[in-house]
């Protein structure tokens, strides 16, 4: 089986608990009514999945990029259940959208323009996505939603499936300081050792490195450690948050 396939049954023996039933149903109901006037105060978007480049496994920088959420991800497109073809066209989607994406100007102050930005550095064929949230409510963080601990749940689950499966050589959270995203990753990534120190003349609010220790080995035996950066989501308006996602660029190996 190739990595994609594998992270696909992964996600498919993910979505398939019963815990997410509940959630999945919800979800397929707001994507219905997509188009209701006026818009209702909760609207649960598609679930985001990532996927894996076709050059992944020979890339020579392997880097995901954790955002976070997904802003109305697919809206308006019904999945009413994730059999193995739903997953797999929910991957497929998403990585020609980010490949896209990638492969054309941005604007600054996007996640997207910061993830070309990443891509233009370190190649492209090993750069990953995925997100601290991911369902979106509204187009914005789900904390209000009263289904947020299964969307949290959730989400921890599809993404260290990602890790664990891919192993990134770089973890790269630029996801903010909101407080629920905030309580998220330290609720994720329990195993997180962080640096405590800044970078250059920043505070470590902008820009910090931190360690990730999971029972996970490299083929050859060696513990699997990624690299990990937290820094401001690139939307901020800080000039200190836009210093910090510079000199995290400026971290990332060429490629």
């Amino acid at each position: 089986m190739t990595l994609k396939d594998q992270l696909a049954k992964r996600y498919f023996d993910i979505l398939n608990q019963d815990r997410y039933q509940p959630l999945i149903q919800q979800i397929a109901q707001d994507e219905c009514n997509t188009n209701q006037k006026p818009t209702p105060k909760h609207r649960l978007c598609n679930i985001f999945l990532g996927s894996v480049p076709e050059n992944y496994e020979n890339a020579q920088h392997k880097i995901l990029i954790v955002g976070r959420e997904t802003r109305g991800w697919r809206g308006g497109m019904t999945v009413p259940h994730y059999d193995m073809d739903n997953v797999i066209k929910s991957m497929n989607h998403g990585q020609t959208f980010f490949e896209k994406q990638i492969s054309i100007p941005q604007k600054d102050g996007r996640f997207l323009g910061f993830a070309k930005k990443v891509a233009d550095r370190a190649g492209a064929d090993g750069l990953l996505w995925a997100n601290m949230f991911a369902v979106s409510d509204n187009l914005s963080t789900p904390d209000n939603h009263q289904l947020f601990d299964d969307i949290k749940q959730l989400s921890k689950e599809l993404l260290l499936a990602q890790i664990e499966l891919l192993r990134p050589d770089f973890i790269l959270l630029v996801n903010g300081h909101r407080k629920s995203v905030q309580k998220a990753r330290h609720e994720y990534f329990k195993e997180l050792t962080w640096a405590k120190v800044g970078h250059g003349n920043l505070h470590k609010r902008y820009l910090e490195q931190c360690f990730l220790n999971l029972d996970i080995k490299n083929t050859d035996g060696s513990p699997y450690q990624p690299i990990c950066y937290r820094t401001h989501h690139p939307s901020t308006r800080s000039p200190q948050g836009k210093k910090g996602l510079a000199q995290l660029l400026e971290h990332l190996p060429k490629g």
